[in-house]
């Protein structure tokens, strides 16, 4: 082994001797070299792989990066997976960028493969590059000091052995094996944040002190290590997602340090956009406040602070919903809201209204609002509450009402 790659790669892998790995392969020049090296020594370390390509189809010539990879691998004896999708459908459809649908729609595959194949580990071929990269981007875009870091070696189900190794040194291997890839063309538009670090910022950085990237790679390390402290600390602070629904206990969140919190917040949103400063203070400054509240977030979240709890849940989650029961009906499934209804005695043979809360709505001589709130209910519980509603007239009130004639139970959604 005369290269640095082969050196760093060959005693990061010996570790994982034995092992199935998913290998993300787009056919571009990290991911050929990752593939050509595993493919040297999968008889050497007993290694399973189970190459996969990611058709994003954002691009005329997809469909020939996708033959180009299917070609590798029949020579490489091994059988490739592609897996396409519509990934421009994707973003529009959910309000995100073409970058974040496409990465989401990888790691997605990826994870349906490794399930498939029963595979210890998805093998990427992110470098050091890709680090320092990360690095600018999240500096640029605005992130916490915890969040300097993009990926760590292991991840999850992720493994990254390449984190060590530079371009330069890919390059190196590329060309001692004469490995062929493709290239693409949209990696040169420095209209793209990251292709713009990465063709104008960095290299002047080398030529002008490469010192300063190996500062850069310390620093997000110190990033990582304080990541972990503070995901030690909010530990004790439960989140329970039930679908999309987040909830945490409001006396518990504010045991925590404002650091915490932000670090806890920031670790939610995550899950379904990017955590952005002004986000973080936003609700921060919301869950200090006595009242209850309600803030829109992207990608049609909402966050509300209330009596009890706060929650993150999805706009659709308090929408209002309506379900004729008929007489022959004894149980009613109200997938929306996560709740199965059954009905005893004579509700069975009714025909009932099923739904939730309204503007106006009285139940006996009272204002269910006024109702809802002598009861301490948080306004999310309020919003999702089941009502029953006979020949016009309430006749029950989940969380108010007392009856051996309407069983609710919950539907868990993971």
């Amino acid at each position: 082994m005369n290269t640095s790659f082969e050196r760093k790669l060959y005693e990061r892998l010996s570790e994982f001797r034995n092992k199935k790995f998913v290998v993300g392969f787009s056919g571009g020049r990290d991911s050929s070299a990752l593939l050509h090296f595993l493919n040297r020594f999968r008889d050497e370390f007993s290694f399973e792989l189970y190459p996969c390509h990611v058709n994003h189809r954002l691009r005329k010539n997809a469909g020939e990066d996708e033959g180009f990879a299917l070609k590798v691998c029949r020579e490489h004896s091994l059988k490739l997976e592609v897996i396409s999708g519509d990934v421009k459908n994707i973003a529009e459809t959910q309000g995100i960028s073409a970058e974040q649908a496409a990465r989401k729609f990888r790691i997605e595959s990826f994870t349906k493969l490794k399930e498939k194949y029963n595979a210890d580990y998805i093998i990427t071929a992110h470098h050091m590059d890709d680090l320092i990269e990360t690095f600018f981007l999240k500096i640029f875009q605005g992130t916490t000091v915890y969040n300097l870091k993009g990926f760590n070696l292991e991840s999850g189900t992720f493994l990254r052995p390449m984190l060590e190794i530079s371009g330069d040194e890919i390059d190196e291997y590329i060309d001692k094996y004469r490995i062929m890839y493709v290239n693409d063309p949209t990696n040169k538009d420095i209209n793209i944040p990251r292709n713009w670090i990465r063709h104008k910022i960095i290299p002047e950085i080398k030529e002008y002190n490469p010192g300063y990237l190996k500062n850069i790679l310390k620093l997000q390390n110190e990033s990582s290590v304080l990541d972990g402290y503070l995901s030690s600390k909010v530990e004790k602070v439960q989140v329970r997602k039930n679908g999309a629904v987040y909830t945490i206990n409001l006396n518990d969140f504010n045991t925590l340090s404002e650091y915490e919190k932000r670090y806890l917040v920031s670790a939610v949103i995550a899950d379904f956009c990017r955590p952005g400063k002004q986000i973080i203070e936003n609700i921060l400054g919301i869950s200090n406040k006595r009242e209850s509240r309600r803030i829109n977030l992207p990608n049609d979240f909402i966050f509300e602070k209330s009596y009890s709890y706060i929650y993150f849940f999805p706009s659709s989650a308090v929408e209002s919903y309506e379900y004729l029961k008929k007489p022959s009906e004894k149980v009613v499934i109200l997938s929306k809201i996560g709740k199965i209804i059954t009905f005893g005695n004579d509700l069975k043979n009714k025909s009932l209204r099923v739904r939730n809360r309204r503007k106006g709505d009285r139940f006996g001589r009272k204002k269910l609002k006024d109702l809802f709130i002598d009861a301490g209910k948080d306004l999310f519980v309020r919003d999702t509450s089941v009502i029953v509603e006979k020949e016009g007239e309430i006749i029950f009130v989940e969380g108010l009402s007392d009856s051996k004639n309407i069983r609710i139970d919950k539907i868990s959604q993971g």
